[in-house]
């Protein structure tokens, strides 16, 4: 058997089922995802590997029918965090969520073949938590584009007694490396702390309350 590490790139596999049957240890859970990645007209498979230490796997498929790995994801470390993938329209998207006694937290990132390279291509991503008077819930909601650097941060505030609520939206343009499907971690502010502003500032430090 193959460890999730060591997958064969060249190995051909009649179906995504083989494909994780093969993995060592063979998981107890995985969601499978069918589309078109990579404009050849063909089904592929997105599978995600779940548990506390999840792993994306592409797996493009031959005129035979018969699929190989394109892709794969690094394993996360996850703790109450749910995570799902969707595949729409040549795109294969993570979603993360988290929702606890401090807030709520959610990312949907979406991967694409983009001139040879399985990389994220946006990002929308939103955060809440309370002041710590507990008297003021925050909350930011991301919308990226990494494709044109368009990033448009989405700030609120609601006062608990009153519910009157200021909100205020600000655009900015970001400049940074490429982010790999093949360097994703599963974590919610997975490489923007690369990203910078026109002002020099991280992307990810405007991503939060």
């Amino acid at each position: 058997m193959l460890s999730a590490t060591a997958a064969s790139a060249e190995r051909e596999y009649l179906s995504a089922v083989e494909f994780t049957d093969n993995l060592s240890p063979v998981p107890d859970f995985a969601e499978v995802v069918e589309g078109d990645l990579n404009g050849d007209g063909l089904s592929d498979r997105g599978i995600l590997i779940g548990g506390q230490e999840p792993r994306i796997f592409i797996l493009l498929q031959l005129p035979s029918g018969s699929f190989y790995l394109a892709q794969e994801s690094r394993a996360g470390s996850i703790m109450n965090t749910e995570v799902t993938l969707t595949m729409q329209k040549g795109s294969l998207f993570v979603s993360l969520g988290y929702a606890g006694g401090t807030g709520t937290e959610r990312g949907n990132y979406q991967f694409k073949l983009y001139k040879g390279v399985w990389r994220m291509i946006g990002l929308n991503h939103y955060i809440s938590a309370p002041s710590q008077d507990q008297t003021i819930d925050r909350s930011v909601n991301t919308d990226f584009n990494l494709l044109t650097g368009d990033v448009i941060f989405e700030r609120s505030e609601t006062e608990r007694e009153s519910a009157k609520t200021k909100s205020v939206s600000v655009h900015e343009k970001a400049a940074g490396s490429p982010c790999l499907l093949a360097d994703f971690d599963f974590d919610f502010l997975f490489c923007v702390g690369n990203w910078k502003t026109k002002k020099g500032l991280p992307v990810s430090s405007s991503m939060l309350p």
